[in-house]
């Protein structure tokens, strides 16, 4: 008789909620402060005021009623980044002097250097989530991560490899073949991950932005041509750039729709002993951040021109009340005022439409399968890691500091 099948039948599997705080308290202060502060201090301070997000998103979230808490420091991620600047700058000499020592092969000095800063890219990506999952709390129980850096920078060349040679068919295979190497060198406590994701659950929707893609291309190609033949005439001038934009669109607007079926795929795929993540997200979970996120742009830029016109006009109009010198110097302060609140209030909605609406979308979307076994999972005496990777990712600008998620 299978112990396991009765003790199975007798417990039956309990859901357990993700959710995120929907009202965003305090969000906006914390853009607005570190946004200002980091202008002033020339990037300077991005270092805490991702730290401030983090923290604000993880507080936010709850697993199961509990809240998971960031420890992550931005004084960590500032000497991260200077390490990474010093470790950086004699490979940046090396590969200029390659490049001065090969004047006539500038094709050997830009591939060599292309792959090294990939390589480097790669790892400190690997090592930035590292970073993230060491300074993260749930319950008393905190994350890690093992495995290599270098390993997974050398899988990820050689599946981008396939990925070239394969013209982009193979890009969701390289997807979950990366996912599989980050779960399972994924800790939660002293109980170790484990994913599933294959790259057949999401190729049915990578080959339709596939088909699309070729598609463009195809479409571009004969517009080209038809460029070539129709210039200096009204179908060059005007149809043409129409038809490119149309023909383009599609691209983009597509890739949400994959995202969400990869997102539920892999999420769906994640184990941990008895433990399971179900993703129920749709399509739509992730288009509506999107959507929000430009209808209020939009709302916005008209607010901006508006207020525009309507200083433009006051000005007409009292031009012969106030002197040019003056109504000059208002209409500038004025102009300068108008853009920084455009400029403060996009990076705003940036932050609490998209990035917070697409949080939410694969936070309350997802559930875990088995609380009563996740409750028994005991918390790990791990160390923390380096924060050298997330330096280092800031450094090369491949997904750095201001990254939220895990």
């Amino acid at each position: 008789m299978d112990v396991r099948n009765t003790v199975s039948a007798e417990r039956p599997e309990r859901g357990g909620e993700i959710a995120f705080d929907q009202s965003l308290a305090g969000l906006a202060g914390i853009v607005v402060k570190g946004f200002l502060l980091s202008l002033a201090t020339s990037g300077i301070y991005r270092f805490w005021y991702a730290t401030n997000l983090r923290r604000f998103f993880w507080s936010r979230t709850l697993v199961d009623g509990s809240p998971a808490a960031y420890t992550g420091r931005g004084e960590d991620l500032f000497v991260g980044f200077l390490v990474a600047i010093v470790v950086l700058a004699p490979i940046f000499a090396g590969l200029s002097a390659l490049s001065l020592l090969l004047p006539d092969s500038p094709v050997i000095a830009y591939g060599l250097g292309f792959v090294a800063l990939f390589l480097l890219g790669q790892f400190a990506l690997y090592r930035g989530r590292r970073y993230r999952a060491s300074r993260t709390l749930w319950r008393g129980i905190r994350l890690g991560q093992d495995g290599s850096g270098l390993v997974y920078a050398v899988l990820a060349a050689g599946w981008w490899i396939v990925v070239l040679a394969t013209f982009g068919l193979a890009f969701p295979f390289m997807r979950a073949a990366l996912e599989r190497y980050r779960i399972r060198h994924t800790l939660v406590g002293t109980s170790r991950m484990e994913s599933r994701a294959r790259g057949l659950a999401v190729l049915p929707s990578w080959l339709l932005i596939w088909a699309v893609v070729v598609g463009t291309v195809v479409a571009l190609t004969i517009l080209a041509m038809l460029g070539i033949h129709a210039r200096g005439s009204r179908l060059g001038e005007v149809v043409l750039p129409i038809l490119t934009i149309l023909v383009t669109l599609p691209v983009p607007a597509l890739y949400p729709f994959y995202r969400a079926r990869e997102t539920r795929a892999f999420l769906s795929a994640i184990r941990l002993g008895e433990v399971r993540l179900v993703s129920q997200m749709k399509a739509w979970d992730l288009y509506r951040p999107y959507l929000a996120y430009l209808v209020q742009c939009l709302k916005l830029g008209i607010l901006i021109t508006v207020a525009a016109a309507i200083v433009v006009v006051i000005m007409m109009v009292s031009g012969d009340a106030v002197a040019h010198s003056v109504r000059f110097a208002i209409g500038a302060v004025i102009v300068v005022a108008l853009y920084a609140w455009y400029l403060v209030s996009s990076v705003v909605l940036y932050v609490r439409v998209l990035k917070a609406g697409l949080w939410r979308a694969v936070a309350e979307t997802t559930r875990i399968s088995d609380v009563a076994a996740l409750a028994a999972i005991v918390a790990s005496a791990g160390g923390m890691s380096s924060s050298l990777g997330e330096g280092m990712a800031d450094a090369l600008d491949v997904g750095g500091v201001l990254d939220i998620g895990f």
